[in-house]
């Protein structure tokens, strides 16, 4: 982080370290999405039951592949209540996600549960955005903000290699790309097996490596490597519970580990409660377009001065030849 810190710029100024870690955090949460029936999850309760098995041992990568898939086709929206905390936040943070797939995000947080004193991040079909409301000394709020398409072209991508959608795809909502080459399954010897794709982005070419339950068909973690091979992230997801009738399960903790430009490591911890599923109630006018708040400071993450006049919301495989255990994730 220190390393973006140095050499990164957003609209002509040099981006304070809670600042990146702000931009940083939203990045991964627009990383970064989650049929009928609704439930919601009381806080005090008996815990659901667990997955049941719905594939056979020994299934091919085809049947694996499309058992993770329905799941995440089950699933058109959700929201949950959620506790963020991040390496670089002065305090845990409260508040609310929404998503609605394919690319509508919003999660407002705060200290306390109070959106002032924290952050509004966004994502619709167009934009995502950033604002940091919290005033903090010599750190005033400010609003980041890009195209989806131009972000991915941006010196900022370049050097972060992070995607807006990973963290949605944490909470086990994973699509195979048939324009994305995919390998597997290759066993671990806890049972768990590991698929890998090899996707070619505009920020450049990356593996993801996803550790799946061959019986359940669950996510449990997922890995990023750059065309180098070296990790760019990790994220595991883990206290899963079933919804018989949505007939999905759902993660309660997701953990996310982002490599640093200084070779450390940070992590972003989100607790999510409370879900409920194929039912988000509201204005899609003020739940899904960017805001524009009026005397903030506001931020290209492109790299493009211009803020917009209106807020729009319109709802190559890596070689053969690389060897697929250096892509292993080591723990």
């Amino acid at each position: 982080m220190r390393k973006l810190q140095r050499n990164v710029h957003v609209g002509g100024a040099s981006a304070t370290r809670y600042t990146c870690d702000c931009v940083r955090l939203g990045i991964v949460v627009l990383v970064l999405a989650i049929a009928g029936g609704c439930r919601m999850m009381d806080r005090f309760r008996t815990p659901l039951p667990p997955a049941p098995v719905v594939l056979q041992e020994e299934s091919s990568l085809a049947e694996l592949m499309m058992a993770v898939e329905n799941q995440t086709q089950r699933v058109r929206q959700l929201k949950a209540e959620v506790q963020v905390s991040a390496d670089g936040l002065p305090a845990a943070m409260r508040g609310d996600l929404l998503v609605e797939r394919p690319d509508r995000l919003r999660l407002q947080a705060g200290v306390l549960g109070v959106p002032e004193l924290g952050f509004d991040l966004g994502s619709n079909s167009e934009w995502f955005w950033v604002w940091k409301k919290a005033s903090l000394p010599n750190d005033p709020p400010a609003f980041y903000y890009a195209r989806h398409t131009d972000y991915q072209r941006s010196p900022l991508a370049q050097a972060t290699q992070l995607e807006p959608r990973w963290l949605i795809d944490a909470l086990g909502f994973i699509e195979f790309s048939p324009q994305d080459r995919h390998a597997g399954p290759f066993p671990h010897a806890n049972g768990n097996v590991e698929i890998h794709t090899f996707m070619a982005t505009s920020s450049g070419n990356k593996v993801r490596v996803l550790v799946v339950d061959p019986k359940r068909a669950l996510l449990i973690q997922q890995t990023y490597y750059d065309q180098s091979g070296e990790r760019i992230a990790y994220i595991n997801s883990v206290k899963h519970e079933y919804y018989r009738d949505e007939q999905v399960s759902l993660p309660r903790q997701v953990e996310v580990y982002l490599r640093n430009g200084d070779g450390g490591v940070s992590k972003l911890s989100v607790n999510l409660s409370r879900f409920t599923v194929n039912a988000l109630y509201g204005d899609p006018e003020r739940l899904w377009q960017m805001p524009m708040p009026a005397g903030v400071p506001s931020y290209n993450l492109a790299g493009q001065d211009a803020m917009p006049t209106s807020r729009p919301d319109v709802a190559t495989a890596l070689p053969a030849a690389v060897p697929r255990d250096r892509f292993r994730a080591p723990y």
